[in-house]
């Protein structure tokens, strides 16, 4: 009797220890992936603002240029504070505005993005960017009233996104003024057949 507890035992403890490790550094089919059973980043039933169903993406924002306001469902709210002329940020895989080292988002299958805007201030531009595989992005200007609009963005034909980067999308420039509000929600990813696709991240 006691042999054959000890023999049970035994093998929950096994069964236990692959689970656990079947789970280490798996690459999860939504965003994100788990690493010693935990989940990191990614793949959550969650969105973070501003993407409509990627989660675990953060703030990185470029020498002091803008405040993010608020973050609710999947809008941002930012307020300029360094224009008119150059500022900039970005959403994607940053902890505290630094890339989380060993983490990259693969955007390689993204052929479109959707995504709303508006400003507080009407006939307001910005551009809107996606990291390129070589160098650059694919830079688009929006221009932005003060009703929410839905603006999509092609990767051209021939262009190929960044397969390993921390920089998801990134908004600069334009005629954004100090204190004008932008608001971004819904970023949205399709591949070629026009589905709706989240992006993997692994590390």
């Amino acid at each position: 009797m006691k042999m054959n507890i000890a023999k049970a035992l035994a093998a929950a403890v096994t069964t236990f220890a692959l689970v656990f490790l079947s789970c280490a550094n798996e690459v999860i089919p939504d965003g994100g992936f788990i690493d010693g059973g935990r989940k990191l980043i990614g793949g959550g039933e969650v969105p973070t603002a501003p993407f409509k169903s990627f989660e675990g993406a953060s703030v990185q924002i470029w020498e002091g240029s803008f405040t993010e306001v608020s973050r609710a469902g999947t809008e941002v709210c930012l307020n300029i504070t360094k224009a008119p002329g150059w500022w900039g940020g970005a959403y994607g895989l940053f902890d505290t505005g630094a890339p989380i080292e060993g983490v990259t988002c693969d955007l390689s299958s993204v052929r479109k993005i959707t995504f709303e805007a508006k400003a507080s201030a009407d006939g307001r531009t910005f551009n809107f960017n996606v990291p390129k595989a070589t160098d650059g992005n694919v830079e688009t200007s929006i221009a932005v009233g003060t009703e929410y609009k839905t603006f999509t963005v092609e990767v051209p034909s021939g262009t190929t996104l960044n397969a390993e980067t921390s920089t998801i999308v990134s908004m600069a420039t334009g005629t954004m003024e100090a204190g004008d509000l932008l608001y971004i929600k819904n970023i949205t990813f399709y591949d070629a057949s026009g589905a709706e696709i989240v992006p993997p991240t692994t590390r």
